[in-house]
C-alpha cells in the first residue's frame, strides 16, 4: 500500500480477507498479494463503456484475480451490467455485490466488459491480486 493509502488500510483488508475466502472455495490459487492500487471507477449515463479485455497483466506484473465491488444501486442507472465472457453471464448487481474472477492465463480466456450505461451513474471498486509462482 502506498503512503496515499494508509488511511484505506482497513478497506484493503477487509476485501483481501473477502477475496482470500471466495479464492479457497473456488479457485485455490496461490495469492501472494494486491497487484497495485484499488481503482475507483465511474460510468457517468453519457454513453460510457469498457469494452471486452482481460486483466492478465498490468506493468509486468501478472495478475490472477479480479474483484469488483458493486457500489452502486442498479436502479441508479440504465445499462452498465458486468459481462463474464467465459462464463456467458451478464450481471447488474445490487449495491455490495462482490464479483471475483479470474484475471486470465495462457490456457483461459477470462475476458469481461461493461456494457454501455445510457443514464445514471454506475461505479464501482476493483482490486486486483497476484499470486505466487511455481
Amino acid at each position: 500500500i502506498n503512503e496515499r493509502d494508509k488511511d484505506l488500510n482497513w478497506m484493503y483488508q477487509r476485501l483481501a480477507g473477502v477475496a482470500m475466502n471466495l479464492n479457497d472455495q473456488f479457485f485455490k490459487f496461490d495469492l501472494y498479494g494486491f497487484c497495485e492500487d484499488m481503482q475507483f471507477t465511474e460510468y457517468d449515463g453519457t454513453g460510457e463503456f469498457y469494452s471486452e479485455h482481460m486483466d492478465k497483466v498490468y506493468n509486468g506484473v501478472s495478475r490472477k484475480l479480479s474483484l469488483v465491488v458493486q457500489l452502486t444501486d442498479p436502479e441508479e442507472y440504465e445499462g452498465g451490467e458486468l459481462v463474464l465472457n467465459k462464463l456467458n453471464t451478464t450481471l447488474k448487481s445490487p449495491k455490495g455485490t462482490f464479483v471475483l474472477f479470474p484475471a486470465g492465463s495462457d490456457t483461459e480466456q477470462y475476458t469481461h466488459s461493461v456494457n454501455l450505461v445510457t443514464s445514471g451513474k454506475r461505479q464501482s471498486l476493483i482490486l486486483r491480486f497476484t499470486a505466487t509462482e511455481g
